[in-house]
């Protein structure tokens, strides 16, 4: 349950990308990232390669790490955020550096780097209190305190997290209805079911799953609408209900057939192993759990990977750090060298100066006495 969460910051993640304004081209791609993503990170990769402008390389990059988000290729996906990020000073457009900055406090809550996904959205709130009032700043919203939700939620803190959720939800819906906000609605509606779940709240949970998957429907996302009937099935399930919570995941399975999302499928074939186990159909047990094992495989190397890339690229941030200050030390003391060495220089004039003026004196007071 916590990794499905999880992957419903990522799903989250490319609807919150948008609203920047695109070309027809790019807009097509960034649509059809869930239900084809290898097709949106084709057309990413070609227009990457010709595109010059600082601004719409981060558009590219983020719909590009999207897509590989949506193959469950953490591993590459952060490593074309860090590519987008190194841009982040040349960019122009405040919302594109908004959603860069979601973006990567994004990836820090995916990575359970908890304190760094908070200061990087109190960075974005930063940038958020600069702007007016507007359906994107409504939305940005949103996907702060969505973030912030979902951190405390994977923290087992169900009543902090809804608290932070329906702000999210309340944003979202002072937002433009778009295919966008509906996503983000369907995914915010979803962690509030999983909330009431770890709440005993079945009832209430059993509404809102309903209420994300008709958001997703309404956005046409088949692969979110496929997370809410397997959020469905995981209360049925743990009602006892293994029939009714077998229907809702094959109803899951045939919707996410082309999303290719390994953590969903995931979800689906480890939900559909234990109600067979329940069931006490072993045969089927065992035909889903090993389904469910080699995809688990697969997405833990991935994410594996994942934390490699981070890990590296925290040491030569640090690496790159430590050479800024050595060379800052450098030039200091080569500052404070040069000041010294002129300090000196004009103290040893001046203390010359005065010897030879002393000299001078006494010279003077001994011819006066020899004359005498």
């Amino acid at each position: 349950m916590k990794k499905l969460i999880i992957f419903i910051v990522f799903t989250f993640s490319w609807f919150c990308f948008g609203q920047i304004p695109t070309d027809s081209i790019l807009k097509k791609a960034r649509i059809g990232i869930y239900d084809n993503p290898d097709e949106s990170l084709r057309v990413g990769n070609e227009l990457l390669g010709k595109e010059k402008d600082p601004n719409k390389k981060i558009e590219i990059y983020l719909v590009i790490s999207n897509a590989y988000v949506a193959k469950r290729n953490i591993d590459k996906s952060l490593k074309v955020l860090l590519k987008a990020k190194e841009l982040l000073n040349e960019a122009t457009t405040v919302e594109l550096k908004i959603n860069l900055v979601i973006y990567i406090a994004i990836q820090y809550q995916h990575m359970e780097l908890f304190s760094k996904s908070f200061e990087t959205l109190d960075e974005t709130e930063n940038y958020l209190s600069k702007i007016p009032n507007s359906s994107s700043k409504f939305s940005n919203l949103g996907k702060m305190y969505a973030i912030r939700g979902m951190i405390y939620k994977s923290q087992a803190n169900p009543e902090l997290a809804l608290e932070k959720f329906f702000i999210a939800k309340k944003n979202f819906k002072q937002a433009k209805l778009s295919k966008v906000n509906l996503s983000n609605l369907s995914v915010v509606s979803y962690n509030i079911a999983y909330c009431f779940i770890e709440m005993n709240q079945y009832q209430n949970a059993k509404k809102y799953f309903i209420e994300s998957a008709s958001f997703a429907k309404k956005a046409n996302a088949k692969s979110l609408e496929a997370f809410a009937y397997k959020g469905m099935a995981d209360m049925y399930h743990l009602n006892n209900q293994h029939q009714e919570s077998l229907k809702m995941l094959e109803d899951a399975e045939k919707m996410a057939e082309n999303s290719g999302d390994l953590l969903l499928n995931e979800g689906i074939y480890k939900g559909m192993a234990d109600n067979y186990l329940a069931l006490n159909n072993l045969t089927e047990y065992q035909f889903y759990n090993k389904k469910f094992q080699d995809i688990r495989f697969e997405r833990k190397q991935s994410e594996l990977k994942s934390i490699n890339s981070s890990i590296d690229n925290q040491t030569k941030e640090m690496q790159n750090k430590r050479e800024i200050i050595a060379s800052k030390y450098t030039k200091m003391n080569l500052v404070i060298s040069a000041v010294f060495l002129i300090l000196a220089g004009i103290l040893i004039y001046l203390i010359l100066k005065k010897r030879k003026a002393n000299l001078a004196f006494k010279n003077k007071i001994r011819g006066i006495m020899l004359n005498e």
